[in-house]
Formats: structure tokens, sequence, C-alpha cells
């Protein structure tokens, strides 16, 4: 399950972390997915992405729960014009990749 966490709205000249919650179960039981690779897209809407599009991302937890995250601004992985962007979170785990839409950005 991937669920946009935090940040769903931010300024053009803010830098923050995008957060997405994650919950891995391997054969019906918890996992901690965090040695798994963790990279993020900002698209427009109807948009797939490709190689290019990934940026870097890393791993946060708090009170057991696991945040796949990427800073985004000015001084982040990914600078974004004002916009409405399609959020796409991929992680890789041999022989898995898993990549997903998990919501939508709007910078200001």
């Amino acid at each position: 399950m991937y669920t946009l966490a935090a940040a769903p709205k931010i300024s053009v000249l803010s830098t923050q972390y995008i957060r997405v919650s994650v919950s891995a179960t391997d054969q019906g039981l918890s996992v901690d997915p965090t040695s798994s690779s963790v990279s993020f897209a900002f698209l427009a809407s109807g948009e797939i992405p490709e190689d290019d599009d990934w940026k870097s991302g890393d791993w946060e937890t708090a009170n057991n729960e696991y945040l796949a995250r990427c800073l985004v601004g000015p001084d982040g992985s990914a600078t974004l014009v004002a916009g409405t962007y399609k959020v796409w979170l991929k992680i890789v785990l041999a022989p898995e990749t898993i990549i997903e839409s998990v919501g939508d950005l709007y910078i200001y």
C-alpha cells in the first residue's frame, strides 16, 4: 500500500520532503522495505515515467511507519515549476520493481 503522506501543496520557493507511506508484506507478514532503493518522478497528468524522470529518494522511519521521501524544491533532488504533478514512486528490491502513481502534488 502506498499513500502520499505529507505536503501535497508547497510553494515553488520551498524545499521540502515529499513523503509516501509504504507498507510491505512478504508471504502475509509485514516487512521492513528500507533496504530497497527508492526513487520518485513528478509528471503532468497522463504521462508515464521514463528512465530520465526518476529522482533519488531515501527512507525515514517513525513509530513503526516507513516513509519513502524525496526532497523537492530549489535545493532538492527535484526542482519543479508551479503546476500540478502526479507523484510516482519506484521501489526496487530484486526480483521486483514496483512502480505506482501515489497522488498529486500542487506547486504554487
